[in-house]
């Protein structure tokens, strides 16, 4: 079992591919943000100077299958495929939030904008299905901090639905696709666990019937 567990731990650790990001004048980006197309054909990459980058899994890592240098004009804190992976999702601390074609990549189909974020870690999303995008705000003031969590019409960015918090940031949100939950993680350190009393399996619904 040791020289089982000797070599897992040598397979994990090694490295088969790295990807160096660099910028229009051949110098390092730093990657921010990452993500896999749902199946596995794609890997993206956004960068501290905003833009992002696109290879096809399984080629060499070196020239780009999808390239937009101008994509955002601040760093990059989530990337997210589209289910059909025919889009990706952007978010970034330049306080806007985009959707992009790939196959049009240059420019944005759609751009939500005075979405204000503090945080380098806030996650932007599709709904299980593709028909919703979402992503948080975060802002500070006087009082302290506040913020929300927003749901989109993916086609047209129209806002649908918003839920506000008075006292912390919305970062982290996590919308299951399985049990069709919702997981938030708040600047405050707490989480919180949305669900549909109808649509939603499992999970807080083994719970919330329990005294």
């Amino acid at each position: 079992m040791m020289d089982d567990y000797k070599e897992i731990t040598k397979c994990i650790n090694t490295q088969q591919k790295v990807i160096k990001t660099r910028n229009a004048g051949g110098k390092r980006a730093i990657p921010t943000a990452c993500c896999y197309s749902n199946d596995g054909r794609l890997i993206a990459v956004g960068c501290d100077d905003g833009s992002i980058h696109i290879w096809k899994h399984g080629k060499i890592y070196v020239n780009t299958t999808y390239l937009n240098r101008t994509a955002h004009s601040g760093p990059i804190t989530c990337l997210a495929f589209s289910p059909d992976g025919e889009k990706i999702l952007s978010r970034s601390l330049d306080d806007t939030m985009k959707l992009f074609e790939l196959k049009n990549f240059k420019q944005p189909l759609q751009t939500a904008t005075d979405l204000p974020n503090l945080f380098p870690q806030t996650d932007c999303g599709f709904s299980p299905h593709g028909e919703f995008v979402f992503t948080g705000t975060s802002t500070k003031s006087k009082v302290g901090e506040s913020g929300s969590l927003l749901f989109f019409n993916s086609d047209n960015f129209d806002l649908l639905y918003r839920i506000n918090f008075d006292s912390s940031g919305c970062i982290r949100i996590n919308w299951h696709p399985k049990i069709n939950q919702i997981l938030v993680g708040l600047s405050d350190g707490t989480c919180r666990l949305y669900y549909d009393l109808s649509t939603s399996l499992r999970g807080a619904l083994q719970c919330v019937s329990r005294p």
